[in-house]
């Protein structure tokens, strides 16, 4: 199995200083008091894994993006950096990055679509 970690989440955009979360290899926790964001980072993660917003499934990211724009992952891979970036309200994931093994361009989150991010993550974790 293929190493990954998530190295950084940033939120940023609509002229708001960008929010930045670093994460460390191995097991991270998210804790805080009562609505200071930790479902908030967990719906960020989630949006850029692929969540498509429906009406009986919104999306706080989507619904309300309290101003910021973008949301942009860092993952390390044991052959480099992956890095994706994903417009609020957007279906399209640009990935970019170091890792020679992982195309750069623009994934769709749609599972029929011929450039599928699933496809990318499936990469990651060893799956072709």
């Amino acid at each position: 199995m293929n190493r990954i970690y998530i190295e950084k989440l940033v939120v940023s955009g609509g002229g708001h200083k960008a929010t930045v979360i670093d994460f460390k290899p191995g097991l991270n926790f998210i804790l805080g008091p009562s609505n200071t964001g930790k479902s908030l980072v967990m719906d960020c993660l989630d949006y850029m894994f692929g969540f498509s917003p429906k009406k009986n499934r919104p999306s706080k990211i989507v619904d309300n993006s309290y101003g910021y724009e973008r949301i942009t992952l860092h993952l390390v891979t044991g052959k480099g950096t992956v890095i994706l970036e994903r417009k609020i309200g957007d279906t399209k994931i640009a990935v970019s990055g170091t890792d020679p093994t992982v195309d750069s361009g623009s994934y769709s989150i749609g599972h029929n679509a011929k450039k599928n991010i699933n496809s990318v993550y499936l990469h990651l974790l060893g799956i072709d």
